[in-house]
């Protein structure tokens, strides 16, 4: 299958409005058929509005800001301020949402890992645009 953004009908649309483009410019950018300015401007926004990479999973690259902490052998991932992962070096790893552990893991395979890291990255849009529709509103 070929790489593309897969983005429901209606998030499409807003792309294109919010963009001043037409609908074939928006399917253009989300099939990967043009690089660069716009198109990656496209893809970026379609990702932070909940769009979802298909075709290529060796291309997942997570969103979040990575450290390290030597002190706790820790790796911490941030992917909003509400939502990170963070792997001891043991091999345990924890989501926390807003500070609380929701899901705990341990000895992940590196796909199990990159999967969870697509989880979290999707809950982090999904729990942004809910505050960005509460504000609107």
């Amino acid at each position: 299958m070929e790489k593309q953004i897969y983005l429901d009908k209606k998030a499409k649309h807003q792309l294109a409005k919010d963009f001043g483009v037409s609908k074939v410019t928006v399917w253009s950018a989300l099939k990967y058929k043009y690089t660069g300015g716009r198109s990656d401007l496209i893809r970026k926004m379609a990702l932070e509005r909940g769009g979802r990479v298909v075709g290529d999973s060796s291309l997942f690259i997570p969103q979040c800001d990575t450290f390290f902490k030597r002190s706790s052998d820790e790796m911490i991932q941030v992917f909003s301020s509400r939502v990170k992962i963070v792997v001891h070096n043991s091999g345990k790893v924890a989501v926390l949402i807003d500070d609380v552990v929701k899901s705990k893991y341990e000895n992940m395979s590196i796909t199990e890992f990159m999967n969870l890291q697509r989880e979290v990255q999707n809950i982090a849009i999904k729990l942004k645009n809910e505050n960005t529709n509460k504000e609107e509103a």
